[in-house]
């Protein structure tokens, strides 16, 4: 199920016409950057709802790139690999710092 997840998300940031193609993707654009922001955060609130471990996190955004790569190649160019370390660092961070503040939430209730 996270990988059918992060395949859409993914590939919606990819689709989105009023997004550029990735330019420099060394400092993306803020429009971008937003994109890939909900996107991960779509994925990671799936990964926890699943209650998956960070390594079955990375798993599965992995899966979801490799069913992608027709739209990466034609979007992303030779900065997929880039994005792709992006979006796994991204994940993490996203995955451990929402767990935190879920966890959180829950003992102030």
């Amino acid at each position: 199920m996270l990988v059918q997840v992060a395949e859409r998300e993914l590939l919606g940031v990819l689709l989105d016409e009023s997004l550029p193609a990735f330019g420099s993707y060394l400092q993306p654009s803020v429009a971008e950057a937003a994109a890939l922001d909900r996107a991960v955060w779509a994925i990671c609130r799936e990964a926890h709802r699943l209650d998956l471990r960070a390594e079955q996190l990375v798993i599965g955004v992995k899966a979801a790139w490799s069913r992608i790569a027709a739209e990466r190649k034609h979007r992303l160019g030779e900065r997929d690999g880039d994005v792709l370390r992006t979006v796994v660092s991204w994940s993490i961070e996203v995955f451990f710092d929402s767990r935190e503040t879920e966890e959180e939430h829950r003992t102030m209730q």
